[in-house]
């Protein structure tokens, strides 16, 4: 999923040294708008966030849950929403066994699940790394 790219320009690995014979370029899903990050599950599973709008942080944006039972690298369907309505103003990636939550403006607000009640997390800025094997928190942006 590389944003920008079309599928009439194909993406290409190349350079000195490397063997372009050891790599396979899938598309596992597509007709996704504006996705922003990407997670695997340890099942195998990929949740995406997708933002439908060029300007995410005025888009509503969701939670898509994509799997792949039959392990082709393409997934099965269209993927499943699991949350929708979403800031897109949010986006998170993995790093060095974090997780590094980056927002625009607005304050991060936490809570124990995403129908919760929502509480300002103290004292942090943009970007925020996260420790993913702390207490399971649902993340926000309040404006």
């Amino acid at each position: 999923m590389l944003h920008g790219f079309s599928a009439d320009q194909p993406f290409t690995v190349g350079g000195s040294g490397v063997d372009t014979n050891n790599f396979r370029v899938t598309t596992s899903a597509g007709g996704l708008d504006f996705p922003q990050g990407l997670a695997a599950l340890s099942e195998g599973s990929l949740l995406v966030t997708i933002s439908p709008a060029e300007n995410y942080s005025s888009s509503s944006g969701k939670l898509v849950r994509f799997t792949d039972t039959n392990l082709d690298g393409i997934a099965n369907g269209p993927g499943t929403v699991l949350y929708s309505g979403l800031p897109g103003a949010l986006t998170m990636v993995p790093a060095a066994g974090s997780l590094v939550l980056a927002w625009d403006r607005g304050a991060l607000q936490q809570a124990d699940d995403a129908t919760g009640s929502w509480t300002a997390v103290a004292d942090v800025f943009s970007p925020y790394r996260l420790d993913p094997g702390g207490p399971r928190k649902f993340f926000r942006v309040g404006y």
